[in-house]
């Protein structure tokens, strides 16, 4: 005869029998029947697994104990090729993988109970690409009074995709245009000096649009000459005339004058 234990049984089992020789039978005998137990490797499977872009993934690599009841460690062999963090914690690998990174990856990993090694298996990954929002930043721009100021604004994309600027608050003085690629020009009010700004967004046609910034003006003074004020006067024939010169400044900077020419008719 042949004994056959169940799967994964260890312990005492017995059986009984009887002989007979055709016209007498005996009694029963039991045979005694001890299973030793033998290690039972750990089961560790491949994977396939999906997250997006600058997301994390918590990974269960599989049981914590065996069959046998002794604890399983898991380790990553070879780690992922693509700049990825992998962290085990018991049965867990999470999986961070590397900024703005999208597309395939893998780690490969192995199981122990203390007596068996199983492995290396592979974790493959698949990273979904999730669109990024352009980048903005500030800008100054330096400019003298009375002068018309163009620039340019910008933003960066990782994705390369196309910008489209917008103005969301233009300045409280002067006269600006603002065009969709990010080009403007601004004319400022006769003698303004100081600073000014305006604010715009830009979209890359996905997301929504990522804003404002600002744009700042500064205008420098430039000294301005003064006008002379023109007058017409009259006095009679042999008689003095004392005339008050006047003009106007716009810094209201003291005036000096002097006389540059003068003639009889």
């Amino acid at each position: 005869m042949v004994f056959r234990p169940t799967a994964n049984f260890n312990g005492s089992a017995s059986l009984r029998f009887t002989v007979s020789d055709g016209t007498l039978t005996s009694d029963e005998a039991e045979v005694s029947i001890t299973v030793d137990p033998v290690d039972d490797p750990p089961v560790l499977n491949a994977q396939t697994v999906t997250l997006d872009e600058d997301g994390s993934l918590t990974i269960d690599l599989g049981e914590t104990e065996d069959l046998d009841g002794e604890t399983l460690t898991y380790t990553v062999v070879s780690g992922s090729g693509e700049g990825a963090q992998i962290t085990i914690t018991g049965n867990e690998a999470l999986y961070t993988p590397g900024a703005d990174f999208n597309g395939e990856d893998s780690f490969t990993v192995t199981v122990t109970d203390g007596v068996s090694t199983v492995g290396p298996v592979t974790v493959s990954i698949t990273v979904n690409s999730v669109n990024d929002p352009p980048v903005l930043t500030n800008v100054t721009f330096e400019a003298e009074e009375g002068e018309t100021v163009t620039g340019q604004v910008t933003a960066t994309d990782i994705e390369n995709d196309p910008l489209t600027f917008s103005l969301v608050e233009g300045p409280s003085e002067g006269e600006l245009t603002f065009n969709s690629n990010g080009s403007f020009t601004f004319i400022p009010e006769e003698n303004f000096t100081g600073a000014l700004t305006f604010t715009f967004q830009v979209s890359d046609g996905t997301a929504q649009a990522l804003g404002p910034a600002t744009v700042t003006l500064n205008l420098g003074a430039v000294n301005d000459a003064p006008v002379a004020t023109v007058q017409s006067v009259s006095v009679n024939e042999d008689n003095d005339l004392t005339i008050q010169l006047t003009g106007s400044d716009v810094e209201g900077d003291t005036l000096t004058f002097n006389l540059v020419s003068g003639s009889e008719t």
